[in-house]
């Protein structure tokens, strides 16, 4: 299971970079749910800072663009 939230990690990260913040989402679900079975409190931690990130990100971008309609 371990294994499996590391590699949830990576996919994570490379969807941050790719600015998939749907996919960021459900990865931090998962990574939070995983951690939750085996016990790993600072993992779940992981998830929801994952699950957290994606939705300010996406809340920022959307001021962003609003201001930038306004201009």
């Amino acid at each position: 299971m371990l294994e499996t939230i590391k590699q949830d990690i990576s996919v994570a990260i490379e969807a941050l970079k790719r600015d998939n913040l749907d996919l960021v989402n459900i990865i931090g679900n998962r990574i939070a749910t995983d951690s939750m079975i085996i016990k790993r409190n600072d993992l779940i931690i992981m998830g929801f800072l994952c699950k957290e990130v994606s939705f300010e990100i996406r809340r920022v971008k959307e001021i962003n663009e609003a201001t930038d309609a306004d201009f």
